[in-house]
């Protein structure tokens, strides 16, 4: 329901990379339990990989939010300053590594994607 066209690409790329950690499947069925006889965790993710994810997921939220009708000016506001303090952890983070957090960044569209939802609307 976003009015923002590239969020299709991320939710899309996003959603099917965090899908095979939460739901198992004849494919990682396995790796889903454990791996090496290890139990798996969340102790185990990739710090780099779930700080990109959970920024991006709040630059579309306050984004939306500070375009809501249905929001008073002072959550707007509050959105609008979310909005600016994400997408520039989000832009320190990104060039502070020296490599993609991980694979799923390595996916073109979805690069072209978040460059476009991160260009600067409305003093955001």
């Amino acid at each position: 329901m976003s009015n923002n066209s590239s969020d299709i690409t991320i939710f899309d790329r996003i959603y099917s990379r965090l899908s095979d950690e939460v739901h198992f499947s004849f494919k990682n069925w396995e790796d889903y339990w454990q791996v090496n006889d290890v139990i798996r965790t969340s102790v185990d993710g990739n710090a780099a990989e779930v700080a990109s994810i959970f920024l991006l997921v709040i630059i579309m939220l306050n984004d939306g939010i500070s375009q809501s009708e249905t929001h008073t000016d002072r959550v707007r506001r509050d959105a609008r300053f979310l909005l600016r303090r994400a997408k520039q952890a989000f832009g320190f983070l990104m060039s502070n590594l020296e490599e993609p957090p991980s694979d799923v960044f390595f996916d073109e569209d979805l690069m072209l994607a978040i460059g476009k939802r991160l260009r600067p609307r409305n003093g955001t």
